[in-house]
């Protein structure tokens, strides 16, 4: 006779044991079940998005703009339709160590200049006002991160050029937008794009 026929004491036991394990996997069985069909239902409409009121936009010699990311922006920007959502576009010129932090770089703010200016003409063809500021730094990272906090922006949005996708891509640009992923102190989007308007 098998041993556990010889213990009719536990059979209760081992018969809610065996009760609470099908009733538990019934109840997980409806969660999932219940979750796709759920998810199936919100795949055609559009979950709303978060409204953001500042969005900084930073570029570099080494990032640039593109029309996609511009764009990306601004719909993140007026996602609420707020009137009062503002679209930051900063450009970051790298000053060297043998000049002050303020000095004058006439080529360098003329091309900043140049490229905030293709920008703005994207973010205001999209129905908002852009904020323009040329930004003078020892490195492009710190003075994006300090831009972030002068401008109080609760989004990033980075461009991400398709080549330097991988997170080992040794490109400075692939460096430059890990940095200030992993350092930014609000919200981050990455946007991937072909190429940037320089």
């Amino acid at each position: 006779m098998p041993e556990w026929i010889a213990h009719p004491e536990e059979w209760g036991v081992a018969a809610l044991v065996a009760a609470v394990a099908m009733i538990g996997i019934f109840v997980l069985l409806r969660l999932i079940l219940g979750g796709a069909r759920s998810l199936r239902g919100t795949a055609a409409a559009a979950l709303p998005a978060k409204q953001y009121q500042r969005v900084l936009l930073p570029a570099s010699p080494e990032t640039g703009y593109s029309e996609e990311v511009v764009s990306l922006a601004c719909r993140l920007a007026g996602s609420g339709g707020h009137a009062a959502a503002a679209i930051v576009l900063t450009y970051v010129i790298e000053v060297p160590r043998a000049l002050a932090p303020n000095a004058e770089m006439p080529e360098e703010e003329a091309a900043a200049q140049r490229v905030l200016d293709e920008a703005a003409a994207s973010v205001k063809r999209c129905g908002l006002q852009p904020i323009i500021r040329i930004r003078k730094a020892r490195g492009v990272l710190e003075g994006t991160l300090r831009a972030i906090g002068e401008e109080k922006a609760d989004l990033l949005v980075l461009m991400v050029p398709s080549g330097s996708i991988s997170p080992n891509s040794p490109s400075p640009a692939a460096s430059l937008t890990r940095e200030l992923a992993r350092r930014a102190p609000c919200e981050v989007v990455l946007a991937r794009t072909a190429a940037a308007l320089v």
